[in-house]
């Protein structure tokens, strides 16, 4: 599976974070890409703080506050559940999805050609 891209649906994202500040939407993003590309994120919170750029106090108190609102603890991992279904559903391609995937891939060899 291609991680090259990320499904991100805006009405949820608004509706979900209208009350983040700017800080808070940056460290969110950055947080998201990397459990989108890796599956996992780390509760070390230096390793998060690093993840989101996070190099000043101000900025450390976002991480903080996105991961207690956004992500579910459990051992020594964080899991967002929502990214955890969108990664289920990019493995396992429901058959109209296979046909659209292919029929892409087709459309896009002959334009190379």
């Amino acid at each position: 599976m291609s991680k090259a891209w990320m499904p991100l649906y805006i009405g949820d994202y608004l509706g979900d974070t209208t009350h983040l500040n700017q800080g808070q939407h940056g460290a969110y993003i950055l947080l998201i890409m990397h459990y989108w590309q890796r599956e996992t994120l780390t509760t070390d919170k230096d390793e998060c703080y690093c993840i989101a750029h996070a190099m000043d106090e101000q900025s450390r108190c976002n991480v903080d506050k996105v991961l207690l609102q956004f992500f579910d603890k459990d051992g020594s991992r964080y899991h967002h559940r929502r990214i955890d279904d969108e990664l289920l559903k990019a493995k396992n391609p429901t058959k109209d999805v296979q046909v659209l995937q292919i029929q892409g891939g087709v459309r896009k060899s002959l334009k190379l050609q």
